[in-house]
């Protein structure tokens, strides 16, 4: 299994990454492509990565990484390879990597939002019990709530403080609402 870093949209294998985000996601949890192309080119700390495996495209991780904790913002197996243990495989290999991992799922109110949960429960990811408003992407948006959860470690409530720090002050600067409120 390889991780492989895109820094480029331009690259040749940037629109399979692209196209599953799009059908992976909530509209409401995409940035939009110019955004998302910002971040991607300018900031060292935002990893656009797409997992393969024998020249097969298994899915995408992106998140972000401070030097403290590792960010899941997006995390996604491709519709082919779903059901056969790619994701545990992938999201296992990937935590090797850090000393923190931080991720976010919707509330478990509904089947899929409780599976998730469970999926993550199973290897070893913690709930930390801190819910929290996620800011919008776009304009049209409206915030919603979410879970975090962290690997290895439990997050205290000021390792929680800084996470939800460094989204506001570093990640959320590429959204369209931070975009139109610097360009005003």
């Amino acid at each position: 299994m390889t991780f492989q870093r895109y820094q480029n949209p331009d690259h040749p294998d940037w629109p399979l990454l692209w196209e599953l985000y799009q059908q992976s996601f909530p509209v409401c949890e995409l940035r939009l492509e110019e955004d998302h192309r910002k971040a991607m080119t300018t900031r060292s700390d935002f990893y656009c990565v797409g997992i393969w495996e024998d020249n097969a495209f298994l899915g995408l991780i992106f998140y972000w990484y401070n030097g403290d904790f590792c960010y899941v913002e997006h995390f996604a197996i491709h519709p082919m390879h779903r059901g056969k243990q790619y994701g545990s495989h992938c999201l296992t290999e990937f935590c090797k990597q850090f000393p923190q991992v931080i991720l976010e799922i919707n509330l478990p109110v509904d089947d899929i939002s409780i599976r998730r949960q469970h999926f993550y429960e199973r290897l070893g990811f913690l709930v930390s019990g801190y819910q929290h408003e996620h800011p919008p992407y776009r304009i049209q948006d409206k915030p919603h709530q979410l879970l975090a959860l962290s690997y290895p470690n439990p997050i205290s409530r000021e390792q929680q403080k800084e996470f939800l720090t460094y989204r506001e002050q570093d990640i959320m600067q590429y959204s369209e609402p931070k975009r139109h409120e610097i360009e005003r």
